[in-house]
């Protein structure tokens, strides 16, 4: 048995990376990525798949912020208006209202969900894409 567990072990670290196989290391760039606009560690998790769910609202408002991380899911509101993002992320589920007005934001990202209004105003958006999701009033 303990001859089995060394080479299992072995294998994983001559095939794989630990910290990368583990997603460690992605784990720790989102952690530091929201500690840095002071969000709790608890207000979100990070899955397996590298999808994050964050489970409050996340206001961001007049904030130095230029990127949100891909496989985003918010279970509440976001606001970023009036920040220097120029993209959404893929992926981006939004449980709430989405708020990038003031922003330079050029286009929505496929597959885009918005549980309730999505605010525009004061953005280069000309088009729509055909697959946006919202559930609210497009403002």
């Amino acid at each position: 048995m303990k001859q089995l567990v060394f080479q299992n072990i072995n294998s994983f670290i001559r095939n794989q990376d630990p910290k990368n196989a583990l997603n460690l290391g992605y784990v720790a760039k989102i952690r530091e990525f929201f500690r840095q606009y002071n969000v709790p560690d608890e207000n979100y998790i990070v899955k397996e798949n590298k999808e994050i769910i964050f489970d409050a609202n996340l206001y961001l408002d007049n904030s130095d912020i230029t990127k949100l991380p891909d496989n985003l899911t918010i279970n509440g509101y976001l606001d970023i208006c009036h920040t220097n993002i120029t993209e959404l992320p893929h992926n981006l589920t939004v449980n709430g209202y989405l708020d990038i007005s003031y922003t330079s934001i050029t286009k929505l990202p496929n597959n885009l969900i918005v549980t309730s209004d999505l605010f525009l105003g004061n953005t280069n958006i000309i088009e729509l894409p055909k697959n946006l999701t919202v559930v609210g009033t497009i403002v």
